[in-house]
C-alpha cells in the first residue's frame, strides 16, 4: 500500500511505523558500512529504497538503490547486482507513472542491465517478470504518434518473450 492511499488515521500510524523502520535500517547501515560489510550494507540499502519508493520519495529511493548497486559490484555479486538493477527499473517506472515520464527510458536501461544476468536459461521466472515490466513501459511511454506504433510492436514482443 502507498502512503497516499491511507486514511488520515491510519496514515499517522503508518508514518510512525515507517519512521521506526527507517531508524532501524539507518543504524544497521551505519554498522555494516563501518565494518566494510558491503553486501550487507547493500541489502539494507535495497530495503531503504523500497521504503522510500512506497512513500513516493523517488529521488531518495534512486540514491539508495544506486549505492546498493555500487556495493554489489565492488563485491562482484552479479546476481544481487542484477536484482538491484531490476529494483531500480521498478523505482524509475513508478516515478515515471507518477507524473515524470522522462524516467521511462532510464527504467528500460535498468531492466536491460538486469537481463544481462537474468537470462531465460539462467532465471526464467525473473526473465519473464522483467519482460512483463518492459512491455508495460513500452505500452505506457509517451511519444510522438508515429513512434507510438514502433513502441507498441516492441511492447508486444516483450509480452511474447
Amino acid at each position: 500500500m502507498r502512503l497516499a492511499q491511507c486514511s488520515s488515521k491510519s496514515r499517522k500510524r503508518y508514518v510512525q511505523q515507517i519512521e521506526k523502520l527507517k531508524d532501524t535500517l539507518w543504524s544497521n547501515l551505519l554498522y555494516f558500512e563501518e565494518k566494510e560489510m558491503n553486501a550487507e550494507a547493500a541489502l539494507v540499502l535495497m530495503d531503504a529504497a523500497h521504503i522510500a519508493n512506497i512513500t513516493d520519495s523517488f529521488s531518495e529511493a534512486l540514491g539508495y538503490i544506486n549505492k546498493a548497486i555500487n556495493y554489489f559490484e565492488i563485491d562482484g555479486l552479479k546476481e544481487l547486482t542484477a536484482q538491484a538493477q531490476f529494483t531500480k527499473g521498478n523505482i524509475l517506472q513508478t516515478w515515471a507513472q507518477n507524473g515524470n515520464p522522462q524516467f521511462y527510458r532510464s527504467a528500460v536501461t535498468a531492466y536491460q542491465d538486469a537481463l544481462r544476468i537474468f537470462t531465460i536459461e539462467h532465471a526464467p521466472d525473473i526473465f519473464a517478470e522483467i519482460q512483463h515490466q518492459l512491455g508495460r513501459v513500452y505500452a505506457e511511454i509517451p511519444d510522438e504518434v508515429k513512434k507510438k506504433g514502433i513502441w507498441a510492436a516492441v511492447s508486444v514482443s516483450s509480452f511474447t518473450e
